[in-house]
């Protein structure tokens, strides 16, 4: 496991942090796309949410099978709206006791 860590390392290096937030997850989520991020952060997180379709790789090579896999894989857009209200529905509420 230890090996792969360090090769996504290497190969994230490359890529600019920012584009590693969950902002950038939020905006093909709020579009009911299927999304393929690397095997880090928030990225984890959601691709362990049923209702959403979401495939994290650790290597670059891994992309292509993750493709063929799921790219014809129906996306279910009630799962993804309930789960983006949640997420706001927790924002909001978060928002209002720190204020």
């Amino acid at each position: 496991m230890k090996v792969v860590g360090e090769c996504i390392k290497q190969e994230l290096c490359k890529i600019p942090e920012t584009v590693l937030s969950s902002a950038l997850l939020m905006n093909p989520l709020s579009k009911d796309a299927k999304v393929i991020a690397p095997c880090v952060g928030s990225f984890i997180d959601y691709s362990k949410e049923d209702r959403l379709k979401v495939f994290t790789f650790n290597l670059f090579v891994e992309i292509e099978s993750i493709v063929k896999k799921y790219g014809l894989e129906e996306i279910d857009i009630r799962g993804y709206k309930l789960f983006l209200w949640k997420i706001r529905g927790q924002i909001l509420e978060y928002n209002s006791s720190t204020c």
